[in-house]
């Protein structure tokens, strides 16, 4: 038999140039696997043997054919994941003191490392071997499979039990004392007699009563065995884990608030109230640093980002004082566009450390959908899949993400988002603008996150103006419930003037026109991109006639209808005009609320979630200016027979808790006045009544999925109504919505151009892959999520083979895409589009 190999590297020309040992592969994935889990100190050996059996199939000569011809076997008996399932499950079983639900997850994680995560009910299958074995096309496929498999291994017996002898010898960690691989008693009857027993104790764990335990030391194995397995089969070298020093955030905000000084009482309050906060927080974790979970609730702009920062420093220097591992931290918000203000604070923060920007990959990475996949080792750009590697597994000291990203992690069942699980463990995770999570979910959230703080030895901290009720037991960092009713009551700046009187779109524009002082800024911010976009064209003199404005300020737009290359200039220049208190008007929807450091003296808001009024609040006299800041809260009247904009946008939980919240406020003449420091008395109200209106049943549906390792269900499924833990999903699936590209430059036509040509053409899968991931990040600055009829309306192109749709160059067409506006409405526009 010749020398048995785990991959082949090929050229263009399909030629091997390359090849790596199979006994070599499975003693690094092992030894890597078993370093990777070694936080979660029970775990780190059920991971050693995942890594050491997980390409055991490998060794048929079915596979081996195939690895050096590329010809597959018509049987599928090249196949290997399931056999090396089998026998990672026979070894993890005689391992003495394994814990005893190990050896089923050990199977699982094997069987699934080529995929996502699947059911356990399915993957056990309907009977054991000794009565006649699973039914059904899919499980005859596969034991016949394994049947010719364990035939041909028998038949090279010696071969087998030679390589992995090879690969224990290679081993780089201690194997568990009184155990070696037995590879012949495999081959003989231990299959079978592994098979029947994970039929049994998988269908024990079903019947048994739900413990989360299982779910948490599956991901832990699962997202060690793949992440290990991905790194080393690239070549990937790992790297020390680099120095920072423990007081980089405390010089950066000292030098912030030096800079920030001023002549004004208004901004030395403001500095002060900063400071305050900040002293707080650090008193605070000096005392409770024991704790698991912290909330941090503070009035906007009174230095949450930096506060939050400082007490991750503290922590991280806790654990190198106490010689414990050095936790990294996970900053997750629920916009890319904050992302990307937070990671600028990072790198002011740490820019001036040693190795940071030869080796930035190291220390900081920021990871969504529009991040650019590039690392540098040493001031050398890393290959595509590598740098993909090291941004998908979170390697950094500091990750900058998103929330999908983080719950894709923890509440997941994909491949790509698991392999970085490890990474969490013994992590600081700041959850900014927590608010922001769907109410729904916010049972299973508070489930999830205190079960992985108490395992995982996770620190979390949950940050924002308005707490939800997220159930939840934390250390509130900002002092007791009277410190920080006082931070409030404190920081005056605006009052929120409510009226509950519906307004017809033309006496709203003609009460704004009256009003409008040419010297002050203002924000205009509505439900939906048809109602901005009607009033924005209003106040441009561009539909219905020509409205002047007095003053130089400019009428700004903002919104999802603008791609996001042009929304994120637009934020960018509008955070400058801000700073330089230019009197704009910004008309937008809601991309405006949350995290966005821009400054107006005066918002109009259309009727929304209190959550939602308190965060644009935010965005209001932000800095304590001389001249009182006011919220006006309006209510548009609907199109006759349609809901309101916001019941039809925002969950009805939310709408009904807020309609209930504001009646109680208003007079009879339903207006009211609220001043800044009565918000968290109204918040407190809002979100009692979401809470008590929100009925556990869909997170409790994906809490027990998750502990009856029920994580997906195939597309031919039959138990549709069967919870999974794939239905977990922080934004809705819009099936109507398609992504479409828009040619609206120069710029945009060569990127399309470029995609058409380089990556849709390609026949080579990873050729493919590797060459869009290079150009992804400026490729979808163009793309934005519209109702496909609107697109069809517009003259966009369909691609059904990608899923994709474009919109042909449109070069100064404004009547179907403006560089102000964004996409035109269409004659088909959807009323509710957002």
């Amino acid at each position: 038999m010749p020398e048995l190999w785990s991959h082949a590297r090929r050229d263009e020309q399909n030629k091997i140039i390359d090849h790596t040992r199979l006994a070599c592969h499975l003693s690094d994935v092992a030894s890597a696997a078993f370093e990777a889990a070694s936080v979660y100190d029970t775990v780190k050996w059920a991971a050693m043997v995942a890594g050491l059996c997980h390409d055991f199939g490998k060794m048929t000569t079915y596979f081996q054919h195939y690895l050096r011809t590329l010809e597959v076997d018509p049987h599928q008996y090249q196949r290997h994941a399931y056999i090396s399932a089998l026998y990672g499950a026979f070894e993890a079983y005689r391992i003495p003191d394994m814990n005893p639900s190990d050896p089923l997850l050990v199977y699982l994680a094997i069987k699934h490392h080529h995929g996502n995560l699947g059911n356990l009910q399915r993957d056990v299958g309907s009977s054991p071997l000794s009565q006649g074995g699973p039914s059904g096309d899919e499980w005859v496929a596969r034991m016949d499979q394994v049947h010719h498999q364990i035939t041909d291994l028998s038949e090279h017996r010696a071969e087998i039990i030679s390589e992995m002898a090879n690969a224990i010898t290679l081993l780089s960690c201690p194997l568990p004392k009184g155990w070696n691989p037995k590879v012949e008693e495999f081959l003989s009857e231990g299959w079978r007699a592994t098979f029947d027993r994970l039929f049994f104790e998988g269908r024990s764990h079903l019947r048994g009563r739900p413990n989360p335990i299982a779910y948490v030391r599956l991901l832990t194995i699962f997202s060690a065995l793949i992440d290990s397995d991905k790194r080393k089969a690239a070549g990937l070298q790992s790297f020390e884990r680099p120095e920072i020093p423990g007081n980089m955030v405390a010089a950066h905000a000292a030098t912030i608030t030096g800079k920030q000084a001023s002549h004004t009482k208004s901004n030395e309050y403001m500095d002060q109230v900063r400071r305050d906060l900040n002293q707080r927080a650090i008193d605070r974790i000096r005392r409770y640093g024991e704790a698991n979970v912290f909330t941090l609730t503070a009035p906007t702009g009174s230095g949450k980002t930096l506060t939050a920062l400082t007490v991750a420093e503290m922590l991280r220097e806790s654990a190198k004082d106490k010689g414990q591992r050095v936790p990294r931290v996970i900053y997750a918000l629920p916009f890319t566009s904050i992302v990307d203000q937070t990671v600028d604070i990072l790198k002011q923060i740490y820019k001036n450390v040693p190795g940071f920007c030869t080796n930035q990959h190291r220390y900081l990475a920021s990871h969504h959908h529009l991040s650019p996949v590039q690392a540098t080792d040493e001031g050398r750009e890393l290959p595509i899949d590598e740098a993909l590697l090291l941004l998908e597994g979170w390697d950094s000291e500091f990750v900058v993400t998103t929330f999908i990203q983080l719950f894709d992690t923890v509440i997941g069942y994909r491949n790509a988002a698991l392999k970085r699980f490890h990474r969490m463990e013994n992590a600081i995770i700041i959850l900014d603008e927590v608010q922001s999570l769907p109410a729904e979910w916010w049972p299973l959230v508070g489930d999830v996150l205190a079960y992985l703080s108490e395992q995982c030895a996770i620190k979390i901290i949950l940050m924002t103006a308005t707490q939800p009720e997220i159930p939840i037991k934390a250390v509130e960092l900002a002092g007791e419930p009277n410190d920080v009713a006082a931070l409030f009551s404190g920081l005056d700046r605006v009052d929120m003037r409510i009226d509950m009187n519906g307004i017809t779109m033309e006496d709203f524009i003609d009460n704004f026109l009256r009003n409008h002082d040419p010297s002050r800024s203002y924000m205009l911010v509505f439900n939906t991109i048809r109602a901005s976009l009607d009033v924005y064209q209003r106040l441009t003199g561009l539909h219905e006639g020509t409205m002047k404005l007095g003053g130089q300020g400019a009428i700004r737009y903002l919104s999802s209808n603008v791609v996001p290359g042009d929304r994120r200039e637009r934020v960018s220049d509008l955070k400058k005009a801000s700073e330089e208190r230019q009197p704009n008007i910004i008309v937008c929807t809601q991309v405006i609320e949350a995290g966005v450091d821009i400054d107006v003296d005066v918002i109009y808001r259309e009727l929304a979630p209190v959550d939602s009024l308190v965060q644009v609040s935010g965005r209001c006299n932000r800095n304590n200016g001389s001249q009182r800041g006011t919220v006006n809260v309006f209510k548009l009247e609907p199109t006759r027979g349609h809901k309101s904009s916001m019941e039809v946008v925002y969950k009805a939980i939310k709408s009904d808790a807020t309609m209930q919240v504001l009646s109680g406020r208003v007079g009879k003449d339903r207006t009211a006045l609220i001043p800044e420091s009565a918000f968290p008395q109204l918040v407190r109200g809002y979100f009692e009544r979401v809470a008590d209106q929100e009925a556990r049943g869909g997170s409790e549906s994906i809490w027990k999925a998750m502990q009856r390792l029920h994580f997906s269900r195939p597309k031919d499924a039959k138990d549709a109504e069967h919870p999974v833990v794939c239905d977990f999903q922080l934004i809705e699936d819009r099936p109507q919505y398609v992504d479409l590209f828009v040619t609206s430059t120069q710029k945009a036509q060569e990127l399309w151009e470029w995609y058409e040509s380089q990556v849709l053409h390609e026949r080579d899968l990873i050729k493919r892959r590797d060459t869009y991931l290079t150009g992804k990040t400026e490729f979808l600055k163009y793309v934005i999520s519209v109702h496909e009829k609107r697109a069809r309306s517009l003259g966009a192109v369909e691609l059904a083979k990608v899923n994709f749709w474009y919109l042909p160059y449109v070069g100064s067409r404004r009547d179907i895409y403006d560089p102000e506006s964004g996409l035109a409405l269409g004659p088909e526009f959807i009323e509710n589009q957002l």
